[in-house]
């Protein structure tokens, strides 16, 4: 669940960037200091939950990688979204 959460975060700066005269009805307390930090900090989390599962599969503590099998299960959503991408695209900007 954090990588979407680090994900939407990051939406955030993307969406700024390809649509910058859209209404914003809700603002981001502390754009873009806040969202950066959180995406910095969620990054760092995962990272150190993937070292700590290898450590553990390294260690003879645990007989799975846990977090490496959720990435995997969760990657296999990008078949999906790769294959309806092209459809759904926001409008280009001119």
């Amino acid at each position: 669940t954090w990588a979407f959460y680090g994900a939407s975060a990051a939406g955030l700066f993307i969406l700024r960037q390809k649509l910058p005269d859209a209404p914003r009805p809700y603002r981001v307390t502390g754009y873009p200091l806040v969202p950066a930090v959180f995406v910095i900090f969620t990054g760092m989390f995962l990272v150190m939950t993937l070292a700590g599962d290898i450590d553990d599969y390294v260690s003879g503590k645990s007989q799975l990688i846990n977090s490496v099998l959720g990435l995997a299960i969760t990657a296999t959503g990008l078949v999906p979204y790769l294959a309806v991408r092209n459809r759904n695209q926001l409008p280009q900007k001119n």
